[in-house]
């Protein structure tokens, strides 16, 4: 019997694509497809809420009067007047190499800098080839994909951790996921991707660890961070003799595209964006403390301080908490897990100010995932609790976000 008579109406080409990645991930026990299946289900449901809430697929992208004018798209859905990140995400699927600040009714606040992170807004460009395909729904769907994929991904790593895979769905939805999948952001390309290389380092499969580390660094800047962690132990192990050269080459790749990439960028807006993109760093832990000491710095109401408040407590906690495990060795994940953690962490904790939680949640997410991933790889059964105290907390903004606008 043919792989295709096995699976119905499946087309073949599906099927062996998704032989092949399952292959790549290792195979998948009876609880490693439930955790998935439900997982599946999870997205699944937050995304017919949300859909429902803001009124079809132009509400995901949050558009606001200020840099969305008469003339865009008719399928897009005015929000407040400065909109949110979104609908720059949406600009550049219509056009992603673009060079116009403005165009479809549009206007970039920042060319370079938004344009800077192409990877979800190219994959949705060529998802909106497909009959009956806009723009504002390829984003999801594209989007929708990388969460499950990061599920996958993410309990292969736990059962690897030797953890329940439903362990893995934590790894995989970092607090800040369910707002960027609710706002068409690019978080969960760039963390699928990175979830997906995390697997292929371990199998010593460095070619295609590589070309998803590519698409991370091109989804979002900061997954270079993971690309140094594993450059840099993977260059400590050649020094000492202990390590092989490839590994440190094929990192080369997706460092040598990011940096062909910023340059093209430069020749067309002026500067490279890496290096005039937003400044929201400080002395470490500095802002992260004002902002969790000072009453209302939230700036919104009561209960949204509050909520806010334990966000920032939750992320602290698991950044402490991986640091001790790491402090103690007491955890099981490899050098370069660790290295990337830390720049992460350090990165994390120089935010500024940890003011609202669609900015600190996901200036913060590296670190926030990275966490769950040293915890994952604890030899303390007590740290459980963390983790749990992560599920909670991603639950809660997932909630709060298949509503709010």
């Amino acid at each position: 019997m043919t792989p295709q008579a096995d699976h119905g109406a499946l087309p073949g080409w599906p099927y062996l694509v998704g032989q092949r990645f399952s292959a790549w991930l290792g195979e998948a026990g009876q609880s490693v497809r439930e955790a998935r299946r439900t997982g599946l289900a999870l997205i699944a449901l937050f995304v017919v809420v949300r859909l429902v809430r803001v009124h079809g697929p132009g509400g995901f992208v949050v558009a606001g009067s200020q840099f969305v004018h008469p003339g865009a798209p008719g399928e897009l859905r005015l929000t407040y007047s400065g909109g949110y990140d979104g609908q720059f995400v949406y600009r550049l699927a219509l056009a992603p190499f673009t060079q116009r600040v403005t165009d479809f009714g549009i206007t970039l606040d920042a060319p370079g800098y938004r344009q800077q992170r192409i990877a979800t807004a190219l994959f949705a460009h060529v998802a909106a080839w497909l009959p009956g395909i806009g723009v504002a729904l390829a984003l999801i769907l594209v989007n929708a994909v990388a969460v499950a994929v990061a599920m996958f991904a993410g309990t292969r790593i736990a059962v690897d951790a030797g953890r329940n895979a439903y362990w893995g769905l934590v790894l995989a939805v970092p607090a800040c996921l369910p707002i960027s999948l609710g706002r068409d952001l690019t978080e969960p390309v760039a963390w699928a991707a990175i979830l997906v290389a995390l697997v292929l380092v371990r199998r010593d499969r460095w070619p295609l660890a590589a070309l998803t580390l590519t698409v991370a660094a091109l989804a979002r800047e900061t997954s270079l961070l993971v690309v140094l962690g594993f450059g840099a132990a993977a260059a400590w192990q050649l020094v000492r003799g202990r390590g092989r050269r490839w590994p440190v080459l094929w990192l080369l790749v997706p460092v040598g595209v990011e940096f062909a990439w910023q340059g093209w960028l430069a020749s067309v807006w002026g500067s490279a964006p890496i290096r005039t993109g937003q400044n929201n760093t400080s002395v470490p832990v500095v802002g992260v403390l004002y902002s969790i000491v000072v009453p209302g710095s939230a700036g919104g109401s009561v209960a949204l301080d509050a909520v806010y408040t334990v966000e920032r407590i939750a992320t602290l906690a698991l950044i402490v908490g991986a640091g001790w495990l790491v402090w103690r060795r007491r955890t099981t994940a490899s050098t370069g897990e660790v290295v990337s953690w830390a720049i992460a962490a350090l990165l994390a904790l120089s935010v500024r100010n940890w003011k609202s939680d669609v900015q600190f949640l996901r200036a913060t997410y590296e670190a926030w995932g990275l966490s769950v991933l040293v915890l994952l790889h604890s030899t303390q059964r007590r740290d459980r609790a963390l983790l749990g105290g992560a599920a909670v907390v991603s639950a809660g903004v997932g909630l709060m976000y298949v509503a709010r606008v």
